[in-house]
């Protein structure tokens, strides 16, 4: 026979079961606690730190990538400046080519009045020494060593000389034997004299028995010396295989170096 009366002990299962719950909810409580601790230490000591590492690279990356923009939009703003400098710079020429060539638009026009300014130049410049410029002095050259292909059995040599009293003439005579020289040719400086009576102004002083040969050399020049007639000149003292070039006229130099002389 029990001790206890059923109402206590009902009582006493009630306040049995409710301590195990309890407990059951400290437990869960305590590890939710535990599990939070450790969530939370990890994220201090793993999480956090890799996140502020990458935060620090993006932050980086947007500071250059501002930079950047900066630096780009200094030099838009320098282009937009030199483009309006330009334009102001450009519009005296545009308004002259639109009255000097009103039925052309724009841009043709400008290109004729450019057309216009640089025959200008040419001429104002025309006594200014220029060297045979690249393309014109391959020409020359492939001419000459074609000559040399044709007299292979000449002994060809080139005296150049001329008249004194004009600075440019010296200068030319210096770039052809250039010229002559590295196509082949022997070829050297001749004399500077005063001569009498009236010159022609280019000469070519050649044997009586090589006037061929003569003419052939003439033909070769034609790219540099644009003078639609090199007189060509037999003189028995000549040496056999010897020409002489000899420049007279004032010249006057294209922007090719090719040049006329007067």
């Amino acid at each position: 026979m029990s001790l206890l009366s059923p109402g206590l002990y009902e009582e006493l299962l009630k306040w049995r079961l409710g301590v195990a719950t309890w407990r059951l909810r400290f437990k869960v409580l305590l590890g939710i606690f535990i599990l939070g601790t450790s969530c939370y230490a990890i994220s201090q000591s793993v999480v956090i730190p890799s996140f502020k590492e990458k935060i620090a690279g993006l932050n980086e990356l947007i500071s250059a990538r501002d930079e950047e923009i900066a630096s780009l939009r200094h030099e838009n703003q320098k282009l937009y400046a030199n483009n309006l400098h330009l334009q102001e710079m450009v519009a005296p020429f545009e308004r002259r080519a639109q009255e000097m060539y009103p039925d052309l638009k724009a841009a043709a026009a400008i290109a004729e009045l450019a057309k216009g300014l640089d025959t200008v130049r040419q001429l104002a410049t025309r006594d200014v020494f220029r060297s045979i410029n690249e393309e014109l002095g391959h020409r020359l050259e492939s001419n000459l060593k074609s000559l040399l292909a044709v007299h292979s059995t000449s002994q060809i040599k080139v005296v150049v000389g001329g008249r004194e009293g004009e600075p440019n003439r010296p200068l030319l005579a210096k770039e052809l034997v250039r010229i002559l020289q590295a196509a082949g040719l022997t070829a050297e400086m001749g004399h500077f004299t005063t001569p009498f009576g009236i010159q022609k102004p280019i000469l070519l002083y050649c044997n009586p028995d090589e006037l061929p040969l003569a003419e052939a050399f003439v033909k070769a020049l034609r790219p540099v010396l644009r003078n639609p007639e090199i007189s060509g000149k037999s003189r028995p003292t000549q040496r056999p295989g010897e020409l002489e070039l000899y420049l007279s006229g004032i010249p006057e130099f294209s922007s090719d170096g090719s040049v006329l002389l007067r």
